[in-house]
């Protein structure tokens, strides 16, 4: 599992040797095709700033030869707001006053339906709570079984699973997960996941074993841009991805930048990440 991988990497550490690499490691980065973590961490490192453009230009060479001129459109559809969790940054946070809904299984055909009705979707993300008494497994299966008429691809974006759960899910037409790590600092992890079961760092971070192991098809990953120094956050998800891809190598895998800003009356981040430095990752 990746609990046991992570153990290996210092979170100082490898902040530290973000912040030491120079113009030199960038560089001979931008040389190579095949570039290790160590590259990564020099390309997103502070000494890389002023090669953006040459980093830009890399990204579009890169993305033309292997998407070309497509963009791929998915539309989310929230089922439950109801949550257990007590996250300090989410409006789903199981302390705040608000109503929780979870959809029935007709309500969810005729949002389906009027998703149809908007245009060509046909990639679904299923979004929601953790609260597995309302919005478990055997819910979930029951949502994939109303959407799977109506959509090619079907994405889950709920509360981290046991594999056999996954795999139930997989028969039962599923597609893909996305999950956010939030963040990989495990010394502070708990500052803002106090209870539930997200709580629990190491049951989050081998998610991604247990979908491997169960055979979903595309994982979708990220951190939680804003929680803790997003450098040293996303060379820990290049570790893990790099982890990810030896050993479930069958499995697709996509990444996510997810940022936090400032907003009037909400959770303030430890860390704004700029628009320069997003188009630098």
């Amino acid at each position: 599992m990746f609990s046991e991988e992570l153990k290996k990497y210092d979170w100082d550490e490898t902040t530290r040797f973000i912040q030491s690499r120079t113009a030199a490691h960038v560089e001979s980065a931008l040389r190579k095709q095949h570039l290790s973590v160590e590259d990564f961490m020099a390309l997103i490192s502070p000494a890389a700033e002023p090669y953006l453009e040459q980093m830009a230009q890399l990204s579009h060479r890169y993305t033309m030869e292997r998407f070309g001129k497509t963009i791929s459109l998915y539309i989310p559809l929230y089922v439950s707001n109801a949550c257990t969790n007590s996250c300090v940054y989410c409006g789903f946070n199981h302390n705040n006053p608000l109503e929780r809904v979870t959809l029935t299984l007709d309500q969810v055909k005729a949002e389906c339906e009027a998703i149809r009705r908007l245009g060509p979707f046909e990639n679904l993300l299923i979004v929601s709570g953790e609260f597995p008494a309302l919005n478990g497994v055997d819910y979930l299966e029951k949502v994939l079984n109303v959407a799977r008429p109506y959509f090619n691809n079907l994405t889950i974006e709920v509360m981290p699973m046991k594999t056999e759960s996954y795999a139930r899910l997989v028969e039962s037409g599923l597609n893909g997960v996305v999950c956010f790590q939030e963040t990989y600092n495990a010394a502070n992890y708990k500052t803002y996941h106090p209870k539930g079961m997200k709580s629990i760092f190491d049951w989050r971070v081998n998610g991604f074993d247990r979908m491997g192991q169960a055979g979903v098809h595309k994982i979708g990953m990220g951190v939680l841009i804003g929680l803790e120094d997003w450098r040293t956050d996303l060379a820990m998800l290049a570790r893990h991805l790099r982890y990810l891809r030896k050993n479930y190598w069958r499995t697709r895998y996509s990444v996510n930048f997810p940022r936090m800003c400032p907003a009037e009356g909400g959770y303030q981040p430890k860390v704004v990440m700029s628009d320069r430095e997003l188009a630098q990752v």
